[in-house]
């Protein structure tokens, strides 16, 4: 059974389940920071954090490349999925035989709904209500009032960015960019780097570094070129919880460039 979660879902419906997969990291995370990590059977072999937790469940392969085999001896109550990070056909054949929980997230609310939904399958609700408060109370004190134009880039040969039909472009206001790219995650070319003010490249999931940034810096000398800790743009949950004082720390780096 696939479960969509959006607007209209009825997370109060939802029950404790015992034995959970989680086929993405931030999911894996802010499960085990809800207290669920008893629950958790398998994850990812992308999911790092909490590490002593990640490391002591079984392995069900990558996010897009998942072990049916591994699940099915795992014989799970319920799967969390992402639409974005995972791989629709096999979300649709995981279906078949077990509850999925499919989640789309492209806004801090879509992530506040999320943890709202993980606090009902662990049993912790009000951990998962104040989590909630905080994310909240830190990000009411990031102001988007004054946007810098910039382009985020994610992969290279070819270069890609992502678009304003992500999560990592509302993650670049908070931060004080305004995203030039359309789309979810395009391909770019010569001619879209020509209106950014700035160009951000991501530590994941292409691993660029300074020759990437001296190779931008060639190419656009009119371009302020920075690498920026993709964790902060693109992982939710309670990860997001480091976001607003690293999006503040560059906000002040960039005042002071």
């Amino acid at each position: 059974m696939l479960l969509k979660v959006d607007n209209n879902f009825d997370i109060l419906s939802l029950k404790k389940f015992d034995r959970i997969v989680s086929l993405v990291p931030s999911l894996t995370e802010t499960i085990a920071d809800l207290k669920g990590a008893g629950q958790l059977v398998g994850v990812t072999r992308f999911c790092k954090y909490p590490p002593d937790v990640c490391i002591e469940k079984t392995d069900i392969g990558g996010t897009k490349s998942i072990k049916f085999n591994k699940i099915n001896k795992l014989n799970p109550d319920i799967i969390l999925a992402v639409k974005e990070e995972n791989n629709r056909k096999e979300i649709i054949a995981l279906s078949e035989n077990y509850k999925v929980l499919l989640f789309d997230i492209l806004s801090l609310k879509d992530v506040i709904t999320m943890i709202k939904v993980l606090g009902r399958i662990v049993d912790n609700y009000g951990g998962a209500e104040q989590i909630i408060k905080k994310l909240n109370r830190k990000f009411s004190y990031l102001h988007t009032a004054t946007l810098n134009s910039a382009i985020y880039l994610i992969w290279k040969t070819p270069w890609m960015a992502a678009g304003k039909k992500s999560f990592i472009n509302e993650m670049m206001r908070y931060a004080g960019f305004e995203n030039i790219i359309q789309g979810r995650y395009p391909e770019v070319e010569n001619n879209d780097f020509k209106n950014a003010e700035f160009i951000l490249l991501s530590s994941e999931p292409f691993p660029f570094n300074e020759k990437h940034q001296n190779e931008l810096r060639s190419l656009y000398p009119d371009k302020k070129v920075i690498i920026v800790d993709g964790e902060m743009f693109s992982w939710y949950g309670t990860h997001l919880l480091k976001a607003p004082d690293y999006f503040k720390s560059i906000k002040r780096s960039r005042l002071n460039n």
